[in-house]
């Protein structure tokens, strides 16, 4: 199964909330037509694919990253390159775009400094 519980899939018109997974389905939920069930192959029929939610940044607004969740790995300040997929990209070594030459790196982790714990 390409997908868990909590994801959101979007398509062109609604987004639906993974709600169980059970027997090859995913029990899915929106708000417009309630449950339904769908297989891998349903979703990607009907043009669903994951959905994030993401800030609405711009290249060399301040960022935090980090490769683990694991508090143990310190955030680290970079600059906003784009995004990867579901990765962040940043400039390398803290770089922006006025002073990078074109090297990037990717990301598992971010937030936005105001957010610091």
């Amino acid at each position: 199964m390409k997908y868990k519980v909590g994801d959101k899939l979007k398509n062109h018109t609604y987004t639906r909330e993974i709600m169980s997974v059970n027997n090859g389905y995913y029990h899915t939920l929106d708000d417009a037509h309630g449950v339904a069930h769908f297989t891998d192959e349903q979703l990607k029929m009907h043009g669903f694919t994951l959905h994030h939610d993401r800030p609405d940044l711009k290249v060399d607004d301040k960022i935090l990253v980090r490769d683990y969740a694991n508090n143990n790995y310190p955030w680290v300040r970079r600059h906003f390159a784009g995004w990867d997929g579901d990765k962040v990209k940043t400039f390398s070594d803290g770089k922006t775009l006025f002073t990078t030459n074109a090297s990037y790196r990717t990301w598992n982790h971010y937030k936005l400094p105001e957010s610091e714990d």
